[in-house]
This record gives structure tokens, sequence and C-alpha cells, in this order.
């Protein structure tokens, strides 16, 4: 029974005096692991106007602090991300300089 919950909820009106209406329930709690929720695939168009930095999109982790950072072959700070996860554009993207990276 480790993990999950069930609560026997009783509700009464008129401030729970003898002859008040009342109604019970049960609410079932789930204990879940720590998710990681991986973001959907980004398209950005060519040459974004700004200002920036652009938000284009965020990770969430639903345990304890979490600490972001990001990897990858990009030019350094061209994007970048949150102690919140949420991850910048910090420069126009132009495919013709990309795809020489």
């Amino acid at each position: 029974m480790c993990g999950r919950y069930k609560l026997s909820v009783m509700v009464k009106d008129m401030a729970g005096r003898t002859n008040a209406f009342f109604t019970t329930g049960i609410v079932t709690v789930e204990v879940t692991g720590n998710t990681w929720a991986s973001p959907d695939p980004v398209r950005l168009q060519e040459n974004l106007p700004g200002p920036y930095p652009i938000p284009i999109s965020q990770v969430k982790w639903s345990g304890s602090q979490a600490q972001y950072s990001l990897d990858g072959e990009f030019p350094e700070m061209l994007f970048t991300i949150s102690r919140e996860g949420v991850i910048y554009l910090n420069a126009p993207l132009d495919r013709e300089t990309q795809d020489q990276v």
C-alpha cells in the first residue's frame, strides 16, 4: 500500500449542526516518482527579429531542485538555459552559417 493513500472526506452544511445535511467521498492520492518532461522539437524561423533573448522552450523536472545545462555543437552563448529550465535563443539563426558549424 506504499505510495497510495485513500482519504475519506465528509462535508456538512449549516456549520456542522446536528440536523445538517452531509455527504462523504473518497479521495485517492498516488505518490509517483520524479518525472522529467522533455520538450517537443522546436522549429525556428531563420533570422527571427529580436529583441533577444527569445524564450523558445522549457524543460521540467518534478523532483527536488535541479540544475540545468546545455551541451551541443553551436556557437557559445547562441542558446542559454535559465535556472528554471527555460531555453533561450540569444541571436538570429542563419542556416548557411549554421551548416558550416
